[in-house]
């Protein structure tokens, strides 16, 4: 254990679900914003001692959507953990947003309460795309959301998008990413749309046209190339960044830096022990997880972002969620209701190890490896290293020091982080 930790702070309202989201969250719940606060502020005061001695390096405050909340209650909650733990004079503090969430004088109250960073679910710059996914905004309210931002003053965007949504062809994932890119963003993550079971979407599929499996991997290079040439170097499977502007808190995840999640639904990582509120774990029909939107994930899930609360058409799960938060509200001591779910053992963690660093377009260190578990990576996994160097799918760097996933690779990347689950 090391005296840096991340914190993960989980918001699970909205404005209302998306068609293809599966995150515990819930719509149309404003009479619980109050309550909920105040059961999070419970939560912190009695988390003291798990941070006694550690520095928060960075805070991520994600949901569901965070902004349907009125600033005063985030930089309420932000303050409280300033109060219970010492936060780094350099931490990033993060908050998911959707646009029709945030004005310019918002964004004002938010960067003056703590908050350094924004990541904007924008996810297409078509309406009808938009339309489709569920979303509660437009085009242009996506742009006029990015513009308060940067007129309050925040300099640390993101920017989410998804690819290989129904109807989008090459032409129109072009227009989104340049269209994103002309606003200067410091940060885009672009994902693949996933369809899980049970959320609308999912139940709709045979309504709607998706892109082929090469429409995709098209989609994922033009991704690359545009944003390369437009200054964004691509750090990680899903994520690129101006210079100095990676994310670090999911940098974090991917590099193994321990982490509190505080919220109904948010996950921990503690030494070798993985958390999940107990409201959460103890629910067959909604599975433990972190509640994170896009940008950022709960390390494990398929290796991409992923969260907890899979919900369907008529609502059984929105109303499950909703049973889950109360019952996080009504307990007088929240943090009592987290419980160890898995105790890592040594080979969990090397496999961590590998496949969240091979996330990451530097890979990983082999002597950070050895310093982390007493052997070289090859000493473990050395039939699938050999297999696939062999195959072009990884590499070394040329001093040997490093081990990544090639261009290839990257394309092929579930195929490849499966040999070292």
């Amino acid at each position: 254990m090391n005296d840096c930790i991340e914190l993960y702070i989980h918001i699970p309202f909205c404005v209302r679900k998306c068609s293809y989201c599966d995150f515990l969250s819930i719509g149309n719940a404003e009479e619980m914003y109050a309550d909920y606060k105040e059961a999070l502020l419970r939560e912190i005061r009695s988390s003291t001692a798990l941070l006694e001695g550690r520095r928060i390096s960075t805070v991520f405050f994600g949901g569901g959507t965070p902004t349907v909340w009125p600033a005063a209650f985030l930089t309420e909650v932000l303050s409280a953990v300033r109060s219970a733990a010492e936060v780094a004079e350099d931490a990033e503090i993060s908050i998911e947003a959707n646009p029709g969430t945030i004005s310019e004088e918002k964004c004002s109250m938010l960067l003056e309460g703590g908050f350094n960073r924004i990541s904007i679910g924008c996810q297409s710059m078509d309406n009808e795309q938009l339309r489709i996914l569920g979303r509660i905004h437009t085009r242009e309210m996506a742009e006029e959301a990015f513009r308060a931002a940067r007129a309050a003053g925040f300099r640390n965007i993101n920017m989410d998008l998804i690819s290989a949504v129904p109807g989008q062809s090459l032409s129109s994932w072009r227009d989104t990413l340049e269209r994103t890119a002309d606003l200067e963003p410091e940060h885009i993550s672009a994902y693949s749309l996933i369809l899980e079971e049970g959320t609308p979407l999912y139940e709709q599929q045979e309504q709607f046209i998706f892109p082929s499996e090469d429409e995709e991997r098209e989609m994922y290079e033009m991704t690359h190339d545009i944003l390369a040439g437009r200054g964004y170097r691509q750090y990680e499977i899903s994520n690129y960044a101006k210079p100095g502007r990676e994310c670090r808190h999911n940098i974090g995840y991917w590099t193994g830096t321990e982490y509190l999640g505080l919220g109904i639904g948010a996950a921990s990582l503690l030494g070798n022990r993985r958390l999940h509120s107990g409201t959460v774990a103890e629910q067959e029909d909604v599975p433990a997880g972190c509640g994170m939107q896009a940008e950022t994930c709960s390390p494990l899930q398929d290796s991409l972002p992923g969260a907890s609360g899979k919900t369907d058409g008529a609502g059984t799960v929105q109303a499950s969620a909703a049973s889950l938060v109360r019952q996080y509200i009504a307990a007088a001591d929240p943090s009592s209701l987290r419980i160890t779910e898995e105790v890592l053992s040594r080979e969990d963690r090397m496999s961590e190890f590998m496949i969240l660093g091979l996330r990451m377009t530097d890979g990983i260190s082999r002597e950070q490896f050895r310093e982390r578990f007493a052997v070289l990576p090859e000493e473990v996994y050395g039939q699938a290293l050999e297999k696939y160097t062999r195959l072009r799918l990884l590499e070394y760097a040329e001093d040997g020091s490093r081990l990544r996933l090639t261009r290839e690779g990257i394309s092929l990347s579930n195929q490849v982080l499966q040999e070292f689950m």
